[in-house]
């Protein structure tokens, strides 16, 4: 049976919407450069419902489980672990018919992005504008948006049907404190932000260079990488290393804080 979140969702309200709808579903995994998306991707969206994966009956309850094992000072309210759900199951919905991820398998979702994105709040919680570079099916922007509701979270997403899947996401889950950015992070015009963020965006080195650059004085850079990345990057002069830790889902990855001066 399928289980049923107690949450508002966001009906299909425009011929808009169900031109997304089609672009994101008729045309199949892959990003091809001259495909276009439909005028109206701010539009709310409903997507079908796809074949569930065989062992997606064991998915409900781990989410939760995994949260409450996380080793920071975070005790989120029923409602934002209700959400947080709802999240993971559009992704394994979603993810393999639109290549939205590689792995759109429960476990993998729950633990492997969801949890995996989450490592930073072990460092710091974050506060004020947060700004997730190359967002891609939402990580880590969205899982943080949804446990921290006074965060503000700006995605930014170049690929069409990353954001179409984002912005439906954000409008079925009603996540008000985050928008979505349609362009690459070189056209990026918006404010400096308090966080920049990226969990797969850049390689580890060219990420710590362009982070400086988006974030106020003081600001915060959350870098995530494997182990043996870390220990052979150079950390730049704008940034000076605060802390790291060993990713908790992940033998070998890692997360660390860096600061501007």
């Amino acid at each position: 049976m399928r289980r049923r979140f107690p949450i508002h969702l966001k009906p299909l309200e425009s011929p808009a919407a169900l031109a997304v709808h089609l672009y994101l579903y008729q045309l199949g995994p892959g990003d091809r450069p001259t495909e276009r998306a439909p005028s109206g991707t701010s539009g709310h969206i409903r997507l079908p419902m796809t074949k569930r994966h065989d062992h997606d009956e064991a998915s409900p309850g781990r989410l939760r489980r995994q949260i409450h094992l996380l080793s920071c000072d975070l005790d989120p309210a029923e409602d934002r672990l209700t959400a947080l759900e709802a999240y993971s199951q559009l992704v394994q919905t979603y993810g393999s018919r639109v290549n939205l991820v590689g792995d759109a398998s429960p476990p993998f979702v729950d633990t492997k992005l969801i949890l995996g994105s989450l490592q930073i709040l072990r460092l710091k919680v974050p506060s004020g504008h947060l700004l997730d570079v190359g967002s891609g099916a939402g990580f880590p922007g969205i899982p943080l948006a949804i446990l921290l509701p006074d965060l503000q979270v700006t995605l930014v997403e170049p690929r069409r049907k990353r954001v179409a899947f984002l912005r439906h996401v954000v409008a079925r889950l009603e996540l008000s404190q985050v928008g979505v950015v349609d362009r690459p992070i070189q056209r990026y015009d918006g404010p400096l932000c308090d966080w920049a963020i990226s969990r797969a965006f850049l390689p580890l080195e060219k990420w710590l260079a362009l982070a400086p650059s988006l974030v106020v004085r003081e600001g915060y850079v959350g870098a995530y990488s494997t182990v043996s990345d870390w220990s052979q990057v150079r950390i730049p002069p704008a940034l000076r290393l605060l802390s790291t830790a060993r990713d908790e889902t992940q033998a070998n990855r890692m997360v660390a804080l860096l600061q501007t001066p």
